[in-house]
């Protein structure tokens, strides 16, 4: 049996931060804009902490600032998603509709060449009460997510929160980043947001014949922007001027 190696099951902590709840196509102009911040923390149940991130939803747009290395803040608006590198001072942005049309061919082309279980285009979610879980199979290893939810302080939360996922998974296919199809986790969450839930803990378990290893990723909603995040929005004005346009094909990963 083929097997993945440390850094494939390492990479799977960046999957898990921004995926685990959405991926019914939202437009942004269509959700209720109430302003409101997520922090998520993911950690490694063997080494600790891998990545925390902020997210911050006002006026009709999204800023998810990483806030560990390299301190990435990625921007979501009506029309584009845009990337900042705050290290090298550099910004990229793609339009959202090549963003959704990417996504598409993605999913007609594995189903044409039969490859639909192989991605998790197969996968089916099952729930038991506030639990959801769903395993697949890809590249000789076992992928099982088990998410742990909850009413979110306003029911329009699991829809915008579900937005700000389907954007970033969108994006995270487009770069390839981490080692997974994004399509598993997305049915998964498509179900989480369907029920009007947000995720409180999601565990991800990346295993093989050798190795097996777990992510935890929690989830923290509030209703108000602190006086750090006011900060943290007025700073990217700043950046977007400053920093150099780059291709999108070459920001860095």
């Amino acid at each position: 049996m083929k097997t993945f190696d440390r850094s494939r099951l390492f990479s799977c902590s960046a999957v898990l931060a921004i995926s685990l709840v959405a991926t019914l196509v939202f437009s942004i102009g269509r959700v209720q804009a109430r302003t409101f911040r997520v922090e998520i923390e993911v950690r490694d149940t063997e080494g600790g902490e891998v990545a925390r991130h902020v997210v911050l939803f006002k006026d009709n747009i999204i800023y998810d600032f990483a806030l560990s290395a390299p301190h990435d803040v990625t921007v979501i608006d009506p029309e584009r998603v845009t990337l900042i590198s705050r290290r090298d001072q550099i910004k990229t942005s793609v339009p959202n509709d090549l963003l959704v049309q990417a996504t598409a061919r993605a999913r007609v082309e594995a189903n044409s060449k039969g490859q639909a279980e192989a991605i998790g285009l197969a996968a089916e979610p099952t729930r038991d009460g506030e639990t959801y879980t769903l395993a697949f199979d890809h590249g000789g290893g076992r992928y099982s997510y088990e998410a742990q939810t909850t009413k979110p302080p306003h029911a329009d939360q699991a829809a915008r929160f579900a937005e700000f996922s389907d954007w970033m998974c969108r994006i995270n296919l487009v770069r390839r980043m981490g080692p997974l199809p994004p399509f598993a986790r997305m049915k998964l969450t498509r179900t989480i947001a369907a029920d009007g839930v947000i995720p409180q803990e999601v565990a991800l378990e990346c295993a093989s014949e050798q190795l097996s290893r777990t992510f935890i990723s929690r989830y923290t909603f509030s209703d108000e922007l602190s006086e750090a995040d006011d900060r943290r929005v007025a700073e990217i004005e700043s950046w977007l001027q400053r920093y150099r346009e780059i291709p999108f094909e070459e920001f860095p990963r």
